[in-house]
């Protein structure tokens, strides 16, 4: 196979991809986003994978973390649930926050399903691909849900297939994508630098 291999991206060829989507996410990603949000009360990891952003969400005061995922990959700590097929947080009450760096190709059911899974004054963080704002498609999700903002990242987020670092694993643009329930207006822009 010819061309460059970048991290999570769709090729005719998919033996390249991960069977489910598993891109893990450098941890730092958590302490770029409490620059701009303020994280507490109960949040879910609900695409925890090995726990590489659970891990850092638990360090942060006031918060209360929950893990859950598709497929078990840190030996039993978390609990194995389909988050678009559950209807329950696991904890049958909804939760202050969702965080997470969800399945790409899941993620328009994923912002639904999540700003439906948060209490009225909820909010959820997902970590995205930059090019995740194009699209008509989603174009219209975004007028109807409550984008708060966008926080680009300026230099390039390791993101890693199966959690192995690579030379490539650093060459997608992300952001992290914040929904506030009682947010109304034009979504704000903003960079981690």
């Amino acid at each position: 196979m010819s061309g460059l291999n970048i991290v999570g991206s769709q090729r005719s060829d998919e033996t390249e991809r991960e069977e489910n989507d598993y891109y893990a996410t450098d941890p730092r990603a958590i302490q770029d986003l409490v620059r701009f949000e303020i994280i507490n009360g109960n949040v879910w990891e609900n695409a925890v994978g090995e726990g590489n952003l659970f891990y850092e969400l638990e360090k942060l005061p006031n918060t209360k973390v929950i893990g859950t995922d598709l497929i078990d990959r840190a030996n039993g700590k978390f609990k194995c649930r389909d988050f678009l097929k559950h209807d329950d947080t696991t904890t049958n009450t909804k939760v202050d926050w969702i965080i997470t760096n969800p399945p790409y190709k899941y993620g328009k059911e994923w912002v639904e399903k999540s700003i439906n899974s948060v209490k009225d004054n909820g909010k959820v963080a997902l970590l995205m691909k930059l090019v995740w704002l194009e699209s008509a498609d989603r174009y219209e999700m975004f007028k109807k849900l409550p984008l708060k903002a966008v926080y680009v990242y300026s230099k390039r987020l390791g993101v890693y297939k199966n959690n192995e670092k690579t030379k490539n694993s650093g060459l997608v643009a992300y952001a992290w994508f914040v929904f506030d329930k009682e947010y109304k207006g034009k979504p704000i822009i903003d960079w981690i630098l």
